[in-house]
């Protein structure tokens, strides 16, 4: 399972990049034997209202060439990416579930 963590225009320090990476491996862990590649990618988003808002896409892709993408937005960055992680957790539960449902109807 690799990660990837990127950022545009929001600065990440190494400490931010390793929390954030154990929250994926948090989150994913799991599925690791599923996963062969995890994109977080964060940035700042401006609001219609003005000011700003952190965004943060987890992009997911699974062994067989499928793949998850969460997307959320947030006031705050550590909960940002809290809230995108544990909904691909979700969403990669549910794809995984979807494809075992399949697969065990073409027997």
């Amino acid at each position: 399972m690799r990660i990837t963590i990127d950022s545009a225009n929001v600065e990440l320090d190494d400490a931010m990049r390793e929390h954030f990476e154990l929250r994926v491996r948090f989150a994913l862990t799991r599925y690791s034997q599923q996963i062969s590649r995890i994109v977080l990618h964060v940035e700042n988003a401006i609001r219609p209202a003005g000011g700003f808002d952190v965004c943060c896409d987890v992009s997911v892709t699974l062994i067989f060439d499928d793949a998850v993408e969460v997307e959320v937005q947030d006031t705050e960055i550590h909960s940002a990416i809290a809230r995108a992680v544990n909904r691909a957790g979700r969403a990669v539960e549910r794809k995984l579930q979807e494809r075992r449902g399949s697969g065990s109807r073409d027997k």
